[in-house]
């Protein structure tokens, strides 16, 4: 078994924690690959971060909910599962805090784990490209403080047109990020779906819709606006002019998820949103 360990070196992670789980895992006759060279454990490769997304079993990401997106969109074309050790604050998608490494390593060396795949978005760009989103397609203002006038169409026919801060595509994963805070829908993950989410709309008939798996929305910057920039997962990717726009999916890939524990969704909601009060 080789286990990928990726940690996000721009926040304060102990190097402790990385070390001692690593140690477990040779330990148990796992090969052990990282993004860093591991002080003090010579028996841990160092590898690049594309080749470890690629070339591991499974992989521990220590960081935040950035940092396992991040790592989850990267692996999801190899089929990699990923399980994420909680640095960050809020830590949503997270299975693991730093005091639970020690049974999360027993776990991994034994397989008492399942797999949970959350479904993945796709936007397809003006210039060819395509790119994948775990949580949230977001076009909006593009350093502007004029209204970003936006239509949108489902399956190619017409659906609507307004004035906003901008619109979010979201999967169900990312219902309980941007989109939330919209006024967005909370969606299960167990469902396949999207949420054509308004932005700060300046006018009251625009709401949160929800749309088959199988549809496509195609999100076009209005004649009355100059360009909107394009993020995915937060992550700035593009800039659309007046008259173009961004085409978005449902991505072939599936984001994998190592879940350690039977907690439900709802508990894991209940007690994550409550941090926030």
């Amino acid at each position: 078994m080789v286990v990928g360990m990726l940690a996000n070196r721009q926040i304060q992670i102990d190097p402790a924690v990385p070390l001692k789980m690593s140690q477990q895992l040779l330990q148990g006759g796992a090969q052990v690959l990282a993004n860093w060279q591991m002080a003090g454990e010579p028996r841990v490769q160092a590898v690049e971060q594309q080749a470890l997304l690629s070339g591991c079993d499974m992989i521990v990401v220590f960081g935040g909910d950035g940092t396992l997106l991040g790592a989850a969109r990267g692996a999801a074309p190899s089929g990699t599962p990923v399980l994420g050790i909680n640095f960050g604050r809020l830590g949503f998608l997270t299975e693991a805090e730093v005091r639970d490494c020690r049974a999360a390593a027993d776990a991994l060396l034994s397989g008492d784990y399942t797999i949970e795949e959350r479904m993945m978005l796709r936007a397809a760009f003006p210039d060819g490209r395509t790119l994948d989103a775990l949580n949230d397609v977001t076009v909006s203002r593009s350093g502007e403080m004029a209204l970003l006038y936006l239509d949108m169409a489902v399956d190619g026919q017409r659906f609507d047109s307004y004035g906003a801060d901008g619109v979010l595509v979201a999967s169900p994963t990312g219902s309980t990020a941007y989109s939330l805070s919209c006024g967005g829908p909370v969606i299960s993950p167990q469902l396949r779906c999207m949420v054509l989410c308004p932005i700060c709309p300046h006018t009251l008939r625009a709401r949160p819709v929800v749309l088959s798996p199988t549809e496509t929305v195609q999100i076009c910057v209005g004649s009355r606006s100059r360009q909107a920039r394009v993020d995915l997962d937060g992550v700035h990717t593009g800039v659309l002019t007046s008259g173009q726009g961004v085409l978005v999916s449902q991505s072939p890939y599936r984001a994998r998820f190592i879940r350690l524990n039977q907690r439900s969704f709802y508990a894991l909601l209940r007690e994550k949103l409550a941090q926030n009060d």
